[in-house]
């Protein structure tokens, strides 16, 4: 019991460090942007602008997550059952992994 306890707690800090990580990197990025275009470094371009787009998703899409893990632990995650054709997502797995499988050397 007190070996489950300490194992949890772990991955409690685990959780906690890399969601840190996971929201202190964009949101970095997004500062140190923003002040190099205040600075006058760098000019705020359309392609300075879908940078800080992207990583502001990506804070996005982190928080949103935290948000269903929250509320998956309250027992109020509500799931929308839906059925999906499984060659389709089977061949996106394929793809995905295709180059990584074919390259010389690696476990299969």
């Amino acid at each position: 019991m007190a070996s489950q306890r300490a194992w949890l707690e772990r991955q409690r800090g685990e959780l906690v460090s890399d969601v840190a990580h996971e929201l202190r990197n964009p949101l970095a990025n997004i500062r140190n942007l923003l002040e190099a275009a205040q600075d006058g470094v760098v000019e705020l371009d359309p392609d300075l602008v879908s940078s800080l787009l992207e990583e502001a998703l990506l804070l996005q899409h982190v928080i949103d997550d935290l948000r269903d893990l929250s509320a998956a632990k309250a027992g109020e995650l509500r799931l929308h059952p839906e059925p999906v054709d499984l060659s389709d997502s089977l061949g996106q797995v394929v793809a995905m992994h295709q180059t990584s499988a074919e390259r010389p050397g690696t476990d299969r």
